[in-house]
């Protein structure tokens, strides 16, 4: 795992060493393809510094493996549009680099969105048992948006699901 703004300070030929020391993969939280959404996320990080990091990382050898989030609070359709616009650019970098998902946000304890997330209408569990069963990607964390437009979200991650195991059998044969 790693930051893509501490990712893209490496140069080719150091990450080039790091795939002769056996590194083949690097999985890399993005989040969103809205800078608007990165700013209220506190992600600090650009798009600028993915798209380095990412073209870095193939010119290395070294598989980058991106994850994306929909559904945040305050997150409006046309910051989904640039991030699923940012997953169609990342996409056409190249075979070796994984969209692993397009999730749809999950409230965690401890993190800035949380609160928001409650004062929102989600609903966290109130013992140790019901977080055992808890998932990620259920539409139903984010209530602030209608069952209709939640479809949506859910949708929008299951067909990202399925493209990411197309290219797992494609690229893995």
């Amino acid at each position: 795992n790693c930051r893509a703004d501490s990712l893209s300070r490496f140069t080719v030929d150091e990450l080039k060493l790091l795939r002769k020391s056996g590194c083949t993969y690097l999985a890399i939280g993005v989040e969103s393809g809205s800078e608007s959404v990165l700013d209220m996320i506190k992600k600090d990080i650009t798009k600028e510094q993915v798209r380095v990091a990412l073209k870095n990382c193939m010119a290395a050898g070294i598989m980058p493996m991106v994850s994306l989030i929909v559904g945040l609070p305050r997150e409006t359709r046309a910051d989904i549009e640039k991030t699923l616009n940012f997953y169609d650019e990342m996409i056409a970098l190249g075979n070796n680099i994984e969209i692993n998902a397009i999730s749809i946000y999950s409230p965690y304890p401890g993190t800035p969105m949380f609160n928001e997330a409650c004062t929102l209408g989600y609903k966290p569990f109130s013992n140790l048992e019901d977080w055992a069963v808890w998932q990620v990607d259920d539409p139903r964390y984010v209530p602030w948006y209608s069952k209709s437009y939640r479809k949506k979200l859910d949708i929008i991650s299951s067909l990202s699901r399925f493209k990411y195991f197309i290219h797992r059998l494609e690229f893995y044969p």
